[in-house]
């Protein structure tokens, strides 16, 4: 009996130490997804690139996100070899799943839409413009 009562203890003991051990080498498990609006709070750098149609286009910017579900940003762009400034507003919705939309409005009035992914807790974004007839994509990642 009190071997049995040894083997079991020894047997928790060891389950213990493997899942602690688990968790303590890979931050991640134990964690939810857990995302909101609020995951994107701050400045982030991006880069992007693709095509409008027949025309390349690429470009980078400085976004910055409130955490409530709106941001800015100001950079530069390359439309077909023209350099010009590159600014827009945007409102974005995070889900609990960490996937999530941005609609990007520009001076002009055009309006874009981002689909996108928000991983490493809101430090890094993965996104794509779902717009017909524009294959483009990028990443942002907190400053």
């Amino acid at each position: 009996m009190r071997r049995i009562i040894l083997l079991g203890s020894l047997a928790i003991a060891i389950l213990a130490s493997a899942i602690l051990l688990g968790v303590v080498l890979n931050p991640q498990m134990g964690r939810s997804a857990g995302c909101s609006n609020s995951t994107l709070s701050g400045a982030y750098a991006w880069i992007g690139n693709g095509d409008l149609g027949d025309k390349k286009w690429t470009g980078i910017g400085i976004e910055t996100f409130d955490g409530a579900g709106n941001s800015s940003s100001e950079g530069t762009r390359s439309f077909n070899g023209q350099i010009a400034p590159h600014k827009f507003t945007g409102a974005y919705t995070v889900n609990a799943n960490c996937s999530g939309t941005i609609k990007l409005t520009y001076p002009n009035g055009d309006v874009g839409h981002l689909d996108i992914i928000v991983t490493d807790g809101g430090r890094e974004v993965y996104w794509i413009v779902t717009d017909p007839g524009i294959t483009m994509s990028g990443i942002k990642k907190k400053i």
